[in-house]
């Protein structure tokens, strides 16, 4: 929340000026509020969430010991991605509505998460370090405003991240 209080605070102060946030409570590991935290683990024990959730690091699972992930763990991992993405969405809401008029938001993800989709040599792969899977490279990309804005862009059409509009 610091971060958004931040960039609410230079929404203000900083007219004309373009703001970049690299928000990462969406990237393990995940972060997101009491709220999120009663919806998505009511029916889980905090030293289970823990484990889930906080369960391995890249170099451990990448220099290949063995780590063994039940469907229970993985569903854990899963909901926090989740609930990491409602906890940025609620904060968003706030920045739109306070946030001036004619304030452009651009809200583009950088990668995907795998949740067990895929597996190499035996073993679910899990994050975002194994290659160009779509759950990977298929990313939202959001351009909004409060104020009707001008912008030629194909809905449908699949883009670069290079292909924005000037705005």
């Amino acid at each position: 929340s610091e971060v958004f209080n931040s960039v609410q605070d230079e929404l203000y102060n900083e007219r004309d000026s373009f703001i970049f946030t690299n928000i990462v409570s969406t990237h393990h590991p995940y972060t997101f509020g009491k709220k999120e935290k009663r919806e998505f683990f009511g029916d889980v024990e905090e030293q289970e969430l823990r484990e889930a959730i906080d369960g391995y690091n890249h170099e451990e699972y990448l220099g290949g010991d063995e780590i063994i992930w039940d469907r229970r763990k993985m569903e854990i991992r899963r909901r926090g991605y989740l609930a990491s993405i409602n906890f940025v969405d609620r904060y968003l809401e706030i920045l739109y509505d306070s946030s001036p008029e004619d304030t452009v938001f651009i809200v583009i993800g950088d990668h995907g998460e795998l949740f067990g989709e895929y597996e190499r040599e035996g073993s679910p792969l899990i994050g975002h370090h194994f290659g160009t899977f779509k759950e990977l490279v298929h990313v939202p990309c959001f351009i909004f405003s409060k104020s009707q804005i001008e912008l030629e862009v194909d809905e449908d059409a699949l883009f670069s991240m290079r292909d924005l509009p000037e705005i």
